[in-house]
């Protein structure tokens, strides 16, 4: 579930802070992904969104949290739908800022596919979820003809 490579373009994104570009003095750090705290992460990327709410990766990043949350909210057999919906929204802003980010995009179609997914379990109509995803999907692979691959998670 959690990408391991992500965090390493937060990190450097981090690092360029001295130089008065990036995400500011805040670091998302190795011991706040690796040990699952998401909310020693969680804080420190809103943090890092209050100095920059603009960057595009950032976004995605809270958005990654959201979706992990969730994530370890269903496997808890709690309603993981409040971070899942927080996480659709920052994926969102993050493709408003950059219409291209392929990240937010691809991560936008695996959590409507989740969303379905777990809405079926309840004995919901995942329709809408499915709907989105397909939608989404079609916008990613406008981007990069290759995300057609998006569309085995449907």
């Amino acid at each position: 579930m959690f990408n391991h490579r992500a965090a390493q373009p937060l990190r450097a994104h981090a690092d360029r802070s001295r130089t008065g570009r990036g995400l500011g003095s805040r670091r998302l750090t190795p011991q706040a992904l690796e040990q699952r705290t998401y909310d020693l992460a969680l804080t420190e990327i809103v943090n890092a969104l209050a100095l920059q709410p603009s960057d595009p990766r950032a976004n995605s990043y809270l958005g990654d949290i959201h979706r992990w949350l969730g994530g370890s909210l269903a496997e808890a057999g709690r309603d993981p739908m409040p971070d899942y919906q927080a996480a659709l929204g920052s994926y969102a802003t993050s493709l408003a800022i950059d219409p291209r980010n392929h990240t937010a995009c691809r991560c936008q179609v695996e959590l409507h596919a989740t969303i379905a997914d777990h809405l079926a379990s309840l004995g919901q109509d995942p329709e809408p979820a499915a709907a989105s995803a397909r939608r989404i999907g079609e916008h990613c692979a406008a981007l990069d003809p290759s995300y057609f691959l998006l569309f085995d998670n449907l």
